[in-house]
C-alpha cells in the first residue's frame, strides 16, 4: 500500500525505491496530467526540483 504522507517530499530516487518495494513503478507526470487509459501498474506523481510534490494516482 502506498502512503501519500510518506511519498510527498521524497527525492525521485527515494520515491522509486519506496514504490518498487511495494510492487509498483514510479511514473512522473505533469501537474495538469489527466487520468487516461492506464496500462502500467504504477504510482503517478508530480516532481519539482527532484522532489515528489503531489500524488496524482495509484493504478493497481
Amino acid at each position: 500500500m502506498i502512503n501519500e504522507r510518506i511519498l510527498i517530499g521524497k527525492t525521485v530516487e527515494e520515491a522509486t525505491e519506496y514504490v518498487k518495494g511495494n510492487g509498483y513503478e514510479l511514473i512522473i507526470v505533469k501537474d495538469n496530467w489527466m487520468i487516461q487509459n492506464l496500462a502500467t501498474r504504477g504510482v503517478y506523481v508530480v516532481v519539482v526540483d527532484n522532489k515528489v510534490t503531489k500524488l496524482k494516482d495509484v493504478h493497481h
